[in-house]
């Protein structure tokens, strides 16, 4: 089973920053998903959170602090229904105004607003609604 740790990138009126991703990729092209990945060998699920909003979005991580919401497992519909253990992170930054170095780029959405979109992965959807609410 694939470890990964993932954020909900929270901005300071509440908005819910989301990454869009690349259309060339295998798993969820053009989807709206959290940012981060997998947990790699030898390292905790919070310093790969950390690695990986360093390799994926231009804000100094040493500025942000992250915090384990919860941790879960589902199947992937969109990855062959193969369970995947989530290690989800909630961590606030000061505005969305940043580069993003995978994917497509960054888009802000509320919680509701979100969740009224068909373009969102599965583990997205369910982070939202079981952790922010809607």
């Amino acid at each position: 089973m694939a470890e990964l740790a993932t954020a909900l990138l929270i901005l300071p009126d509440g908005r819910l920053v989301f990454q869009r991703r690349d259309l060339g990729i295998a798993i969820a092209p053009g989807m709206l998903a959290l940012f981060g990945g997998h947990v790699e060998s030898g390292e905790t699920a919070e310093q790969a959170i950390y690695r990986e909003l360093a390799e994926e979005i231009s804000l100094d991580t040493a500025t942000l602090t992250v915090e384990l919401m919860c941790d879960y497992r589902i199947r992937h519909l969109e990855r062959g229904n193969e369970e995947y253990h989530y290690n989800l992170y909630r961590t606030n930054v000061p505005h969305a105004d940043f580069e993003v170095y995978e994917g497509s780029g960054a888009e802000v959405y509320t919680a509701e607003e979100v969740l009224r979109r068909d373009d969102i992965t599965q583990s997205t959807r369910y982070a939202v609604t079981k952790h922010i609410g809607g």
